[in-house]
């Protein structure tokens, strides 16, 4: 593991004997001494969330979850946070992540039904979540706004409805700095991501793509950079439904295509109807570039052979091979 051994593990053990003030002062001088430990950052946030410092909590619990995306012990203890600092949304989306990657995660499935609860019942409140481990401290008194004086972030809800719009963005004004980035991070969606990911190809800025697309994506993204001049040019789109199940999401798009004159047939756009397929890597949803263009290859395929009369088709379904062969890729 990385960082300072001795120096985390000294924090932790202050939060075994309810030395919790002590332990948050090691666990800060570990995160210190090394910035990369994922140990002092995640039991650094959970400290701090314990004694009432529920925003200051997730902003460490956010860098342990950068150091380690895998880890679903840090995703669950993130949403512990986030649901002590009356985020919900963001609680929510952190439980899930947990049980993705923990499915036998048994606190993360019940508190993620426990916050999916809430947000269905449009509650403002969050229920105390169980204290965080391995602090054997008693858990803190649950945070209730006060009941004379609101706080200046949410003194404008005046009403049931108006209060739940402004949640979002009192949670945003609490936590601030890299907290603030997660909210916003949660807020990323597959139609926004396949916006984004259409949007580049039309602007043929392939560059811009590797952002956007799944971790195996590098070489499919170098050979559209080489085969530009070959590629039919994305004229316009329309962004339409989108399904996800689990980790896995399809954005439906209608696209047009420049097609080039061939076997007599003059220039002419081209409208397809592509399924943009993306996969959740850590908190983002990525286009799935190889199993795009393999949609894409056979929408555009299929729809070209219908404007070629059928003497042609044999010549049409060579030169296509010949096209790809060469590393063009299937046209977006």
């Amino acid at each position: 593991m990385a960082g300072n051994t001795t120096d985390w593990q000294a924090g932790v053990q202050l939060l075994k004997q309810g030395k919790t003030a002590e332990a948050i002062e090691a666990l800060r001088a570990a995160t210190g001494a090394d910035p990369s430990c994922f140990e002092a950052h995640m039991y650094l946030g959970m400290a701090l969330a314990q004694t009432g410092q529920a925003a200051a909590g997730a902003e460490s619990l956010l860098q342990a979850v950068s150091l380690k995306p895998e880890s679903a012990v840090a995703r669950y203890n993130l949403g512990c946070a986030l649901e002590r600092a009356g985020d919900d949304t963001g609680a929510a989306d952190a439980f899930d992540e947990a049980v993705r990657l923990d499915p036998a995660h048994a606190k993360a499935q019940q508190a993620r039904e426990r916050a999916q609860s809430r947000l269905a019942a449009g509650a403002l409140q969050p229920a105390e979540p169980a204290p965080a481990q391995p602090a054997a401290a008693a858990p803190p008194p649950k945070a209730e706004k006060p009941k004379a004086k609101p706080k200046p972030a949410r003194a404008a809800a005046k009403s049931g409805s108006r209060a739940k719009l402004l949640v979002p963005l009192a949670a945003v004004v609490v936590l601030g700095g890299a907290a603030a980035a997660y909210l916003l991070l949660f807020a990323s969606t597959p139609t926004k991501t396949a916006t984004q990911y259409l949007t580049a190809m039309q602007a043929q800025k392939y560059a811009d793509l590797a952002p956007l697309c799944t971790k195996d994506s590098q070489s499919l993204i170098d050979g559209l950079k080489s085969s530009a001049q070959r590629q039919p040019k994305l004229t316009k789109f329309e962004v339409g439904a989108a399904t996800k199940q689990g980790s896995e999401a399809t954005v439906q798009a209608k696209v047009t295509l420049e097609l080039p004159s061939m076997f007599g047939q003059p220039a002419r756009p081209l409208e397809l109807e592509l399924p943009v397929i993306l996969s959740k890597e850590g908190l983002q949803w990525k286009v799935s570039l190889q199993r795009t263009q393999e949609e894409a290859s056979k929408a555009f395929v299929a729809t070209v052979r219908k404007l070629v009369p059928p003497a042609l088709q044999n010549l049409l379904d060579k030169a296509l091979g010949k096209a790809f062969s060469k590393g063009g890729a299937p046209p977006q």
